[in-house]
């Protein structure tokens, strides 16, 4: 989908990579505001408003998808997360998908840890869930279950997947959930691990 739209001369490839869900200081309250506009003069903005709700179903959906790759339980399984800002480069976590994110899979019961280069900080004051452990590098945590991967900074994007592999509590059961795409689907196999890409 992303390359045939891209093929448009009048849209690009700009913005149009996966992720988890859009966020940010300003798209989503635009959203809301236009549906408002529309409302206000008695006009329902269909598509917009789909698409909000798209976005917010897409947050769901990744938490289901992994229950599916668990075996439907997500009780005591140690996740590591990689990103907590809404994209890379900022320390801005407004609207950021992973709030949701992180929210559903500790209400499922599993066992949370994250590591954002920028955002920790920010998102600790915003973060209304008990149980995050907050890291202080990416590979600062062993026997992995599941590493969930929500922002594309480039340490990430560079990450030496033996040492991922040197993280994970059992290969045959461990799970790379890279909502960015940010690597290579047969790289990560190879090695082992159960791999979910974002509509791969």
């Amino acid at each position: 989908i992303k390359k045939g739209i891209s093929s448009d001369t009048r849209i690009s490839s700009h913005f149009l990579n996966p992720g988890p869900g859009y966020g940010g200081s300003c798209f989503p309250k635009d959203v809301e505001a236009l549906v408002e506009s529309g409302l206000k003069y008695n006009q329902e903005m269909e598509v917009v408003s789909a698409a909000g709700s798209a976005n917010n179903k897409h947050k769901l959906y990744i938490i289901e998808k992994l229950k599916i790759h668990l075996k439907g339980n997500l009780k005591d399984k140690r996740i590591l997360v990689w990103g907590l800002t809404f994209k890379a480069n900022t320390d801005d976590v407004r609207e950021s998908p992973a709030f949701d994110i992180l929210q559903g899979l500790e209400t499922e019961g599993a066992e949370l840890h994250a590591y954002d280069p920028m955002g920790q900080d920010s998102f600790k004051l915003e973060y209304k869930g008990e149980k995050l452990n907050y890291l202080d590098q990416k590979y600062d945590l062993e026997k992995v279950d599941v590493l969930l991967i929500l922002t594309e900074w480039s340490e990430f994007v560079s990450a030496d997947l033996t040492k991922i592999k040197s993280l994970m509590s059992s290969l045959d059961d461990s799970v790379i959930y890279d909502t960015r795409n940010i690597f290579n689907r047969n790289n990560v196999e190879s090695l082992g691990f159960q791999y979910i890409g974002m509509g791969k």
